[in-house]
Order: structure tokens, then C-alpha cells, then sequence
């Protein structure tokens, strides 16, 4: 079965870029929520910290990238990896609206892989949220594409890891 990706009227381009501004973005956000956390932890009743937020805190700029898919120039999708050693954080995927269920997620999860096992990267980890401030993700959507990829589900609701050989 061919992917709909390749059947579309337009080609779509891919390219790797740096991630540094994002690692540096992810810092800022975990610091503003530890200082939250501190001077106000009943908003964080329930919060379940479940490690990677390591990676977060203390990605390399300069290793940590993101996987771009250019429709004539045009951004239609992101997908944001953040390195800390050899340990990847697949942070964010983002695919429009418009351009939805055309494999594009898929395939910016399969270069993002790609790129890790090119960086020496040993384990990838991915959580799928439930809720986001657009109210445009889908869970399921986003669970089948890891699983597809080879993520398989550790201990914790939604969070995926894949272990590269």
C-alpha cells in the first residue's frame, strides 16, 4: 500500500534545522513552572513528573533540532527534538489543520528518527498530551503514528520511549 503522502499533487520538502532556539525556549518554561510549582504546589496536586523533564531542562542547543515539512515554501508541519546526550525528547509535533491525515506527521516522526540514530542518539521519548492550549490534538491520532514507528508504551499514561539499536 503506498503511503497518501506520495500521491499528493504537490511535493513535500523536509529538512532538518537547528533546535537551539527551542531547547533555550524549553529551559525558560521549566524554570517559570518549578517557580510556580514553589510558590503555588496546590496547582500542582496530581502532577506527575515522570523524568524526561531532564531533557528539558538540560538539552544541548547546539545537538537538538527540529524536522520541518515545506509545501512550495510554505511551513505545513514541525516536529521539535531536544538532545541531552544520548537522549532524545521528540517535544513537539505539529502538522495544520488542512494538511492532516495525509502521512505528514508520520513522516516528520520518521525523520526525526533518522536524524537521532545520525546523532548517536540510544533512546527517544515521546508523551502524547491529551489536552493543549489549541485544543487540536488527538491523542489516538498521535499514539498510532509512535506505535507505528516502534514506540512502545512505559509505565507511565501516554508516554512512549523507543530504544534505537
Amino acid at each position: 500500500m503506498s503511503c497518501i503522502i506520495d500521491q499528493l499533487p504537490v511535493p513535500i520538502e523536509f529538512e532538518v534545522v537547528s533546535g537551539e532556539e527551542d531547547c533555550l525556549m524549553m529551559r525558560r518554561l521549566v524554570e517559570a513552572r518549578k517557580r510556580l510549582q514553589s510558590k503555588h504546589p496546590e496547582l500542582f496536586e496530581g502532577f506527575i513528573d515522570i523524568g524526561y523533564e531532564f531533557i528539558h531542562e538540560k538539552c544541548e542547543p547546539e545537538r537538538s533540532f527540529k524536522v520541518i515539512a515545506k509545501i512550495k515554501d510554505r511551513e505545513v508541519g514541525k516536529c521539535i527534538v531536544l538532545v541531552h546526550g544520548e537522549y532524545a525528547d521528540i517535544t513537539f509535533v505539529y502538522v495544520r489543520p488542512e494538511w492532516r491525515c495525509l502521512g505528514i506527521g508520520t513522516n516528520l516522526v520518521k525523520r526525526a528518527i533518522e536524524e537521532c540514530k545520525k546523532r548517536g542518539i540510544k533512546t527517544i521519548t515521546a508523551d502524547v498530551l491529551v489536552w493543549s492550549p489549541t485544543h487540536e490534538v488527538i491523542p489516538e491520532a498521535a499514539k498510532r503514528i509512535l506505535e507505528k514507528l516502534g514506540f512502545k508504551h512505559e509505565k507511565y499514561p501516554l508516554h512512549y520511549v523507543l530504544r534505537l539499536e
